[in-house]
């Protein structure tokens, strides 16, 4: 029974196993620790669990009391695709990857992890210029948006890249 009366209404009885954001979240973490070992299956891993999606976290109460568990699942959900872009470059998967960082660097223009995984991309896919041009780009933007240069990593990335650098 997954429904239960009482009072002063009804109770839904659901393991957590059966739940939605409880998997992701559970598969985002497994993920998470065993990408070191295995970037490729951690990858995969990352890429199942994101399939489960299908629209805003908690859609239409997003805006009400479900606020703060929509907007960690949704901030989830886009760590999630980060981390799954690093981990395809990282298994050696540059095209899947560099589409991957690409979307997200679209979609979220000051966030600066995919510019990073898209520099990298670019560069070992041996397009050097895009992986700068993408630097100078973010740089653009960041500086027009927000009056503040990207972080000392990144800007080491780009010198790197400059040396051709065999591992940026």
């Amino acid at each position: 029974r997954v429904v239960v009366t009482r009072a002063p209404g009804y109770l839904l009885v659901a393991g957590a196993s059966s739940i939605d954001a409880s998997r992701f979240e559970a598969q985002y973490r497994t993920a998470i620790a065993s990408s070191a070992e295995d970037p490729a299956a951690a990858a995969a891993l990352l890429g199942e669990a994101l399939a489960w999606w299908r629209g805003p976290a908690y859609a239409e109460f997003a805006d009400g009391f479900a606020r703060p568990a929509a907007t960690h699942l949704e901030e989830l959900r886009l760590s999630a695709r980060e981390e799954r872009a690093g981990l395809l470059l990282a298994a050696g998967a540059t095209t899947e990857a560099i589409a991957a960082a690409s979307d997200l660097a679209a979609e979220h223009p000051l966030r600066e992890r995919p510019v990073e995984v898209l520099m990298r991309g670019l560069h070992t896919a041996g397009r050097t210029a895009d992986a700068l041009g993408a630097y100078r780009a973010y740089r653009e933007h960041v500086a027009s948006e927000l009056g503040i240069d990207p972080t000392a990593a990144l800007r080491e990335l780009e010198a790197r890249i400059l040396r051709d650098d065999p591992e940026p």
